[in-house]
């Protein structure tokens, strides 16, 4: 059986309440993605242009992320700095410091 006039006025009544909310969700999501791009925008621009160097390591002191300033002080492209081992730019005679300093610093707190 069909549904009556009432009912299908009901159902169209939900289905556009229903659309509105959509419609304000998506423009508070649209209004939250700019602002996020916006925050993206300039700290990565603070990042990459900070004039010290900036690295990333893992535990065993391969190299994650650099950023420009990080990779023109090391004398690479930063394409050419990922997954390579820190201790490759560090000279022969701070290599043991280095890797005491990184085996410190990745220890496990507890």
């Amino acid at each position: 059986m069909p549904p009556n006039p009432e009912e299908l006025q009901r159902l169209v009544h939900e289905l556009e309440v229903h659309q509105i909310e959509l419609e304000m969700q998506n423009e508070e999501l649209q209004h939250a993605r700019s602002e996020l791009e916006s925050y993206l925008k300039k700290h990565t621009e603070l990042y990459d242009f900070a004039p010290v160097g900036y690295l990333v390591l893992d535990p065993d002191g391969r190299i994650l992320q650099s950023h420009l300033t990080g990779a023109r002080m090391l004398g690479t492209d930063r394409s050419r700095m990922i997954n390579q081992p820190f201790a490759g730019f560090v000279s022969a005679d701070s290599r043991s410091s280095v890797e005491s300093l990184l085996d410190k610093v990745f220890q496990d707190p507890s």
